[in-house]
């Protein structure tokens, strides 16, 4: 008989550079697309829009520097359901389990997927609200496909990863970059800055505002469900 001892853990074939495209394309979603137009609305003085967004990456730093001391401390399969376990106990972790899984992550998939069904539509010239269940249809297959896609292989699910990720961060820097450049042109002047037209601004406006700019910066975190020190390397080795 074979008295070695077998390998356990999950296999390791995510790196670096796969993880830093997960927590990349996830943190870069459709929050960063959806929500400025509402947080304007919500915050007309451009100053305090300003401001409340460096506010919430203040906040998403210290949250993203904590999970990232977390999963040093405690590099096991899991994350946040790792950290409850042994900061609160198996019962708080085993709720927080049960929430992500039938409310917290469903309603992220759903509103992301959504968006990606209504901007799909748009991109082809399709207006979604002439034609809501299109986009619903088409939200419900981009999460079909994404499951599908994680089931065959880690490697595979971290390959469409990658290339969307590069596509979403070089629209950012060409939209910003068409912004300086070009915006000039149609309008644009810091001198908006200064504008004494803007409305009153409310606490509650505030809130409501960070509560979405914190929603846009989510997902520094997830890249923790990944993680598993007792995994197999190349060849089988530890």
């Amino acid at each position: 008989m074979n008295d070695a001892c077998p390998i356990k853990g999950l296999p390791r074939t995510l790196g670096l550079w796969s993880a830093v495209g997960l927590v990349v394309g996830i943190t870069i979603g459709s929050g960063i697309f959806r929500t400025p137009a509402g947080i304007a609305r919500l915050l007309p003085d451009p100053w305090v829009m300003l401001g409340v967004w460096v506010l919430g990456g203040l906040i998403t730093l210290c949250g993203a520097l904590s999970i990232a001391g977390l999963a040093r401390m405690l590099p096991e399969t899991g994350g946040f359901y790792a950290y409850l376990r042994e900061g609160w106990g198996r019962p708080i972790a085993f709720l927080f389990g049960w929430s992500e899984l039938v409310l917290i992550r469903a309603n992220a998939l759903g509103g992301m997927s959504i968006v990606f069904g209504e901007y799909g539509l748009r991109t082809i010239g399709v207006d979604p609200v002439a034609h809501p269940l299109a986009a619903r249809m088409l939200a419900a297959a981009a999460i079909a496909g994404a499951a599908t896609a994680n089931i065959c292989g880690a490697n595979i699910g971290a390959a469409i990863v990658g290339w969307p990720t590069a596509a979403k961060f070089s629209a950012l820097v060409l939209l910003a970059g068409c912004a300086f450049t070009l915006g000039g042109a149609h309008g644009a002047s810091f001198a908006h800055f200064h504008s004494s037209a803007a409305s009153a601004v409310s606490a509650g406006g505030i809130g409501l505002a960070l509560v979405s700019v914190l929603w846009a910066y989510d997902g520094f975190a997830d890249v923790s469900f990944a993680v598993e020190p007792g995994g197999a390397g190349p060849g089988g080795q530890p």
